[in-house]
């Protein structure tokens, strides 16, 4: 493949986390920075979680430099018609079959073990008991089935979106001409594990070629939210790894990596482009890494509501409760806490960092505009704000419906399951007006023409519109 043609300005993208909601918040980003013309200064996209679904489709079905808004809109369609309509796992039609089975065997075999138990104690009969052990076999059956779940939906992935001529889509044969980086988190060493189709690299492992592995396989892996899928465990002596340096503890790169999804350790997926984080070692600094001068950080996840805790009957019950609540919170405050520093960089970066645009979705498109016309000094800025404003139309009526939307959009569920019609399209017009007034206020990119609700309802629809 040639080389491509030098950038004026270099963009990296970063794609969030947040079940299918921040799937289809990158889709809504990601036209907008192909409308804009953005798209053709990206460099790398990295993405944690549901914004790996969206980035696996770009890296398989599009040429970002080069893609046009067309080619975009056919390749986003059908992931994001399945995420509306029906979900994509573990429940939809892709994958119905097996968790019907499993959810029926683990009933089942329940159903015979207690049952068979109590009727043998009941009746003192022996032969009750081989409905038990009946069940025990059931259920052991049911439950190793249930531990295949996270091959079941790469396979799913790999059938329905990754695939070729009827033949699974190596990562290593994705389009390079966008340096594409999938994260993972590392549980042993409680770090991001970077996959790409150029190479594979943690702080604790060093760099390696990515090898045989599918880009179904690493989307998934991306994605592999604990609880929801078991970790997935990664023979990682293939790989060749070559260390730049020797970590406390670790003599020698492991044999084997425990990787669940990215948004673990950094639900923003930002930190590939902006190392290190204060505590962060130097040494964390791979071959490859992309030299940025813009950064676009496409965030999903708003911060929780407020959710009240009365007194229970079921103490037992109401901490399990309580401990999913702290994790949440903590969870939030993180991620909160790296939106400030990204903020923070930014504004000080001047000639010596990237400069960046966050499109958040507890935003309205007017927030930005609204806040550099009150405090920026910069002409220039100040008169991509006032554009941005005359553009969205500046009357209470156009306000208040944008505050329902970002209201509305906020309540989405982080699920893989689906979203509705409404509410998909709500994201994916929330995703792409804030994306363009952010990064032509801040960035000082082109706004477009922003498009009529029709373009994201039919998206949601699985068509692609006849104008775009």
């Amino acid at each position: 493949m040639s080389e491509p043609e030098p950038h004026s300005v270099r963009v990296g993208v970063a794609l969030s986390g947040g079940g299918h909601r921040a799937t289809v918040w990158a889709f809504g980003v990601m036209l907008a920075l192909i409308d804009s013309r953005t798209a053709a200064d990206v460099v790398s996209v990295s993405s944690v979680s549901g914004g790996s679904f969206a980035h696996g489709v770009m890296a398989h079905d599009l040429r970002l430099p080069s893609t046009t808004a067309r080619e975009a809109d056919a390749a986003f369609a059908p992931m994001t018609e399945m995420i509306a309509r029906q979900g994509l796992f573990l429940w939809g039609p892709s994958t119905n079959a097996y968790s019907w089975s499993v959810y029926s065997g683990l009933t089942v075999g329940a159903v015979a073990l207690i049952g068979g138990l109590l009727t043998a104690l009941g009746t003192h009969s022996s032969r009750w008991l081989v409905a038990a052990s009946l069940g025990v076999l059931v259920l052991l059956i049911a439950s190793y089935a249930a531990q295949r779940r996270g091959t079941v939906v790469d396979r799913a992935l790999a059938r329905l979106f990754f695939s070729r001529n009827g033949r699974t889509t190596p990562l290593n044969s994705v389009n390079r001409d966008v340096d594409h980086i999938f994260c993972a988190t590392e549980l042993q060493s409680g770090e991001h594990f970077y996959l790409s189709p150029t190479r594979v690299y943690s702080y604790a492992y060093g760099v390696g070629r990515p090898q045989n592995l599918d880009l179904s396989t690493v989307v998934q892996i991306s994605a592999c939210v604990p609880g929801g899928f078991p970790a997935h465990r990664l023979d990682t002596t293939p790989f060749g790894f070559r260390r730049q340096c020797t970590p406390r503890g670790i003599p020698s790169a492991p044999d084997l990596a425990v990787l669940v999804d990215g948004g673990v350790y950094d639900n923003l997926a930002e930190e590939w482009f902006t190392p290190p984080h204060g505590t962060r070692r130097e040494t964390d600094n791979p071959e490859g890494r992309p030299r940025i001068d813009q950064l676009v950080v496409a965030n999903a996840s708003a911060r929780d509501r407020w959710i009240p805790f009365r007194a229970s009957r079921l103490p037992w019950l109401a901490e399990l409760g309580e401990i999913a609540r702290s994790e949440d919170v903590t969870f939030d405050a993180t991620t909160a806490l790296r939106r400030r520093h990204l903020v923070a960089r930014w504004e000080q970066a001047g000639a010596d960092g990237p400069t960046g645009a966050l499109v958040h979705i507890a935003q309205s498109p007017y927030d930005v505009p609204d806040d550099v016309l009150r405090g920026s000094q910069d002409a220039h800025e100040r008169a991509r704000a006032a554009h941005a404003v005359a553009v969205l139309g500046d009357s209470a009526y156009r306000r208040a419906a944008w505050l329902r939307i970002v209201d509305s959009d906020g309540r989405v569920r982080t699920t893989l399951g689906k979203l509705g019609v409404e509410a998909t399209a709500d994201l994916l017009q929330h995703a792409y007006v804030l994306a363009s007034v952010n990064l032509h206020v801040l960035l000082d990119r082109p706004l477009p023409d922003l498009p009529d609700r029709a373009r994201f309802t039919a998206l949601a629809q699985g068509q692609v519109p006849a104008t775009g």
